[in-house]
Parts: structure tokens; C-alpha cells; sequence
């Protein structure tokens, strides 16, 4: 795909989280492919294809400063330093608008959908807290496809 892995992604975090001060917003955008997309294992190409299809979407959005990696199976994460809560839902949005206009299967008539979460904390909360706010607040919306969700601000907010 072209993006970090998750081991990749946690490196560059435990880099580069030295560097923000604790007053600074970052946001963190989930991206959750929606469980259509996810095929039968005798349909892995096409599996394959629709995750490299949804990383190239998500790195056309992405700026310099972001960071963007495959964070497990259907699951991606973009890291968006110095980012409101606000922008981030709006970026999210256009991702979610993005990813659906994407056609696969042998027709190119299938779309996906995905769901995202957006969480905003500080420089000084850990990612591992953060990502947990998303898992919290998705868990309590089971049905919640093609949507984005606002994971909330930051604890100290």
C-alpha cells in the first residue's frame, strides 16, 4: 500500500512525540472499513485491491505533517498533528465521501464504506489512550457504517 505498517507507525510516534509540547492538538482519524468489503478468502485479490484502493484515497489527503498507516486488517490510522477537532471532522468527512466513490469487484460496481473516528488529545496523552477512546465509543455504535463519529476531545478538555 505504500503507507506504515502499525510497527512502523508506533517507531515514528516514539520519535517524533518528543517534539510537540503538551498544549499542542493533535487528531487522530481511524478509518474502519465498513464489513462488506471484507471478501471471502478465495477473494483475497480483490480484497487486496480495495485496501490498496483506500490507502491511495487516504494519501491524496494527506499532508506533510501526517502521518498515515495500515493499522490492522480494514483498519487505517492518519495522525494529524496540530489539528482541531473541528478540521479533523471535516477532513474525515471528505475521506469518508472519498472512499465511497471507489468501485471494485469483477463489475466495478461494488463501492466501499467505511466508518471513521475521530479523536483529539493532547501531545502529552498517550496514542495507546487515545485509540482507546475510539475503540470505546465505536463499540457503543455496533451499526454505525458509512458515518464519522466524533470520538470526543481530549481528557484534559
Amino acid at each position: 500500500t505504500g503507507i506504515y505498517n502499525r510497527q512502523g507507525f508506533i517507531d515514528y510516534w516514539s520519535q517524533a512525540s518528543r517534539f510537540w509540547t503538551a498544549r499542542d492538538s493533535m487528531a487522530l482519524i481511524v478509518v474502519q472499513l465498513d464489513d462488506q468489503y471484507q471478501a471471502a478468502p478465495q477473494q483475497k485479490p480483490e480484497r487486496d485491491s480495495a485496501l490498496i484502493c483506500v490507502a491511495n484515497v487516504l494519501k491524496s489527503y494527506v499532508r506533510p505533517q501526517d502521518k498515515l498507516a495500515r493499522w490492522h486488517e480494514g483498519q487505517f490510522i492518519l495522525l494529524c498533528p496540530l489539528t482541531t477537532q473541528a478540521d479533523a471532522l471535516l477532513l474525515a468527512d471528505k475521506l469518508r465521501v472519498q472512499i465511497g466513490l471507489i468501485k471494485i469487484g469483477p463489475t466495478g460496481l461494488q463501492t466501499i464504506t467505511a466508518t471513521l473516528g475521530v479523536v483529539n488529545f493532547s501531545a502529552a496523552e498517550p496514542l495507546e489512550r487515545a485509540y482507546a477512546r475510539y475503540q470505546s465509543v465505536l463499540n457503543k455504535s455496533p451499526s454505525a457504517g458509512n458515518r464519522v463519529i466524533d470520538c470526543g476531545g481530549s481528557a484534559r478538555e
